[in-house]
């Protein structure tokens, strides 16, 4: 749903665009790919980053809502699930994916794509890491081609830059900084636990073109914008 409104500010007309997604879509099934490569036993404040990322996991899990399915893999040169298409309301999902996780041993490399084939039954993907791809397909476009889904990308500092990733199977991208646990959780809960992504790739033009961002289920974005001419003209791909 698209609504506009216009007023004059020291002589110059601007226009207030508001985008919405109207209705309730809850997302049905997250996608969880966690880093298990060897670079993840780096040790960070006395822990390791992937011990850090576990406890992380778990808080972000238990933000979810419980009608949510989740599925969770770990991935290295090879990947695993851990569970597969699990409630996150049952009192057994959240133990058992952690003790699962930290039972697991580190993985060797980094193949991306092993872990994105054993999420393609899933609505949205977190898929995090911490180094360079290093084995399987590495390009973006093949990445994205496996689960043709959102992807919302972590980068766990220093990893790989997944910006390329992130625009192109129209998620997100953020880092993630194992020196600041709070903010690694909270970017982890709000990713896992905001409503999917159904509105992207929004543009705006009257006398030159603006990029909004992604539309949530449920929700707005609004942009104010000056205007040149006498019409506005707006055009958005509907996932």
């Amino acid at each position: 749903q698209v609504s506009f409104t216009s007023h004059t500010d020291q002589g110059c007309n601007y226009t207030m665009v508001t985008l919405s997604h109207t209705g309730n879509c809850p997302r049905r099934h997250m996608g969880l790919a966690l880093d298990f490569s060897s670079s993840m036993s780096q040790i960070v404040n006395m822990c390791t980053k992937k011990s850090l990322m576990i406890d992380a996991t778990q808080t972000a899990l238990n933000q979810m809502h419980d009608d949510d399915m989740v599925t969770v893999v770990v991935y290295g040169s090879h990947a695993e699930c851990i569970v597969e298409s699990v409630r996150i309301g049952h009192p057994h999902t959240i133990p058992t994916i952690v003790n699962g996780l930290r039972q697991h041993d580190y993985m060797g490399s980094t193949n991306p794509g092993s872990a994105l084939h054993l999420l393609t039954g899933c609505d949205q993907t977190l898929f995090l890491s911490d180094g360079q791809f290093n084995e399987g397909p590495t390009d973006p476009r093949v990445l994205h081609g496996i689960v043709k889904h959102s992807l919302l990308c972590g980068s766990i500092f220093p990893g790989t830059d997944m910006s390329d990733l992130a625009e192109i199977s129209e998620g997100t991208y953020f880092n993630l900084n194992c020196d600041s646990y709070e903010d690694m959780v909270s970017l982890m809960a709000s990713s896992l636990s905001a409503p999917a992504i159904k509105v992207s790739n929004v543009v705006l033009t009257t006398d030159k073109t603006y990029n909004l961002p992604s539309v949530r289920a449920g929700c707005s974005v609004r942009y104010v914008l000056p205007v040149l001419g006498n019409e506005v003209h707006i055009s958005y791909m509907d996932e």
